[in-house]
């Protein structure tokens, strides 16, 4: 009879034991799953936001292709030349217009009020509006 209790127990204890097992492994498996699905789930967010990976190098390689496109490629090494000539000369240009600019508003800046003019009283006043009107 203790034979019969000793193997239940032992039966009891590697069910137990095989239960666990399969219990820890099923979990290990949903645990797996879960951190998949979070790191499929911050792509997206990251792909909605325009962040991530792919966002800085592909507003970089746009810009690099808008820039290819203005400027189609030179067939001789003399139409680059005339073409960098010119934009460092379209650049001067632009710098010269903004000196330009900061000029004229320098000057309405500075530009002081006129003082009101002053009225003729008496004699010369009433000469002067008969001869030229009340108006200046």
């Amino acid at each position: 009879m203790a034979d019969q209790q000793a193997d239940d127990t032992v039966d009891t204890a590697d069910t137990e034991v095989s239960r666990i097992e399969a219990l820890d492994e099923r979990f290990g498996r949903i645990e797996s799953e879960q951190a998949e699905h979070r790191s499929m789930l911050e792509q997206i967010r990251d792909a909605v936001a325009g962040k991530g990976a792919a966002g800085p190098a592909h507003e970089a390689a746009e810009k690099h292709t808008e820039g290819r496109l203005a400027h189609p490629p030179a067939e001789s090494i003399a139409e680059q030349v005339r073409r960098a000539v010119a934009d460092v000369g379209a650049e001067e240009e632009r710098k010269r217009q903004a000196a330009a600019h900061e000029a004229d508003h320098q000057k309405i800046r500075e530009a002081a009020e006129r003082p009101p003019r002053e009225t003729a009283s008496g004699v010369r006043g009433r000469i002067q509006r008969a001869m030229f009107g009340s108006q200046p």
